[in-house]
């Protein structure tokens, strides 16, 4: 619909390529002008999936970025939010290295930002005391106790035998004696040297049975038996602490961009999902823009994927306000279904647009017309 379309399913002027709205778009389901690229919203973008104009790379929202997934212009890297950034994963403007936070940045990992916040409860000390009078009656007894006579004896009922066998060493001690000769002065002395003794001791013998008497401890009774008295204080003290304790409030490592939680890398600020992203406040995965909530998007408050533009809600679509349902690509601004180039159409050759007032009816321009067309 329109002039000069040679392509299939356009909608305007000079569209060579598939399901565009617009001026001379050569790529498919695109809305702008000279777009080259796939499903892109703006002008010029020879890439895919982007929101603005001039974009040789995808999924950007900006203008002349030769990179992807960047929010922002100038951008040859990728991941970037801002400005002319050479580098990746940059949120800021002229950062030639990558992962940084800031402008001019040439390493990596610059700028960054880090916070905790942990909540410290110290110990705290703790007294019980406790006192009252010990007074404490025992009535009970301890039951007696018999040990039945028994006998020590031998192999059976004999006696216990004694065996012993020994032998006694020894040596009488060494003496001198003296012989005299009466009546004379005569006399002279006999040495009598150590002589050696042994004596060799047998003891073949029995000590007859040892029989015990019957051993009996009686019961002992307690009566009116009484621990303690009127005058006997018991006093217990105890004395400790409780705690401390630590409870972490918030904790945001120091990563790129800001407020980002994603599971992989984010430039930007307060993105969530699984990562690759870049702008504000997206969820998802490989998204750019503001606000959206899908993977591979570009734009505005778009959900789905495979989106460029403002508020889409679907699969491949790109524009404004479209919807689908079976992800077959869609362009333009307003359109519901598959397939659709154009404004406001709700199916093939259905269009729920009129340009006027009091008009009845689909496709009409003017004025309190009836009918569609």
């Amino acid at each position: 619909m329109g002039f000069f379309n040679s392509g299939t399913g356009n909608f305007g002027i000079g569209n060579s390529g598939e399901f565009n709205t617009g001026i001379a778009n050569s790529g498919m389901a695109n809305s702008g002008v000279f777009n080259s690229g796939v499903l892109n919203t703006g002008w010029a973008n020879a890439g895919s999936y982007n929101s603005g104009g001039f974009n040789a790379g995808s999924l950007n929202t900006g203008s002349f970025n030769p990179g992807h997934t960047n929010t922002g212009s100038y951008n040859t890297g990728d991941l970037n939010t801002g400005y002319a950034n050479t580098g990746d994963l940059n949120t800021g403007a002229f950062n030639s290295g990558d992962a940084n936070n800031g402008l001019f940045w040439r390493g990596q990992g610059q700028g960054l930002m880090q916070a905790d916040y942990t909540l410290n409860i110290p110990p705290i000390p703790l007294t019980l005391g406790a006192s009252g009078i010990l007074k404490l009656p025992i009535t009970g007894n301890i039951t007696g106790l018999s040990v039945n006579p028994f006998t020590i004896h031998g192999d059976t009922t004999t006696g216990i035998p004694l065996n012993v066998t020994f032998t006694l060493l020894g040596h009488t001690g060494g003496t001198s004696v003296f012989v005299g000769i009466p009546k004379t002065d005569l006399g002279f002395t006999v040495n009598v040297p150590q002589l050696p003794v042994s004596i060799l001791v047998d003891v073949n013998d029995s000590i007859s049975s040892i029989t015990t008497p019957r051993i009996r401890i009686n019961t002992f009774d307690f009566h009116d038996f009484v621990v303690g008295g009127d005058t006997t204080s018991l006093v217990a003290n105890v004395g400790g602490t409780v705690g401390g304790v630590s409870v972490p409030v918030f904790h945001f490592p120091a990563a790129p961009g800001f407020g980002n939680t994603t599971d992989a890398p984010s430039s930007g600020f307060f993105n969530s999902g699984e990562g690759s992203a870049s702008g504000f406040g997206n969820i998802g995965k490989t998204v750019s823009g503001f606000w959206n909530n899908g993977s591979l998007a570009s734009g505005y408050k778009n959900v789905g994927g495979l989106l460029s533009g403002l508020t889409n809600m679907g699969e491949s679509l790109s524009g404004a306000g479209n919807t689908n349902v079976l992800g077959l690509v869609t362009s333009g601004v307003g359109n519901a279904g598959e397939n659709l180039s154009g404004l406001f159409f709700s199916g093939a050759g259905v269009s729920v647009f009129n340009a006027g007032l009091a008009d009845v009816g689909t496709g009409n321009v003017g004025l309190g017309n009836v009918g569609s067309w």
